[in-house]
């Protein structure tokens, strides 16, 4: 009887997918892109698996070729699909619509504070410029009264 191999376990395989899509990219200040998905799982040590899974590639859809379709037919479970979905801003949305959107998913509110905490992070090379730090704040009000069932 042959030994059959352990599934892939979901972080690992979204960590590679977004190593994959991620590939080449860049920050603002030519360091390397993946270091923010990693950043943002990290923040989420000890969450469910399908959070951290999210986090790694909760840019993907919105920064590279690749879909959701694409995700799923990489092995990527529907849970984490659906939250990278709802973590993607369409094109054209306002950024405090697409706050709003995320607000109504618990999981994907977490997710995104993980993701503002590190965007506005001043140990990182650069900050943001005041406009999207203000608009960062305001994501971060939204998300933490959501979080906190106080609503908008």
């Amino acid at each position: 009887m042959g030994l059959t191999p352990e599934p892939e376990p979901v972080v690992v395989r979204a960590e590679a997918l977004a190593r994959r899509y991620h590939a080449g990219q860049v920050d603002r200040v030519g360091a390397p892109y993946i270091d923010h998905p990693r950043a943002v799982a990290g923040l989420l040590a000890g969450c469910p698996e399908a959070w951290r899974a999210a986090a790694w590639l909760h840019d993907v859809v919105e920064h590279t070729g690749a879909t959701a379709a694409d995700l799923a037919a990489a092995g990527v479970p529907a849970e984490v699909v659906r939250l990278v979905d709802v973590l993607s801003r369409r094109p054209g949305e306002d950024y405090l619509d697409y706050v709003g959107r995320v607000c109504a998913d618990p999981a994907a509110v977490r997710i995104k504070i993980a993701d503002v905490l590190h965007n506005m992070d001043p140990a990182r090379d650069h900050a943001p410029p005041p406009d999207k730090r203000i608009r960062y704040h305001r994501a971060l009000v939204m998300l933490y009264r959501a979080l906190l069932g106080a609503g908008d």
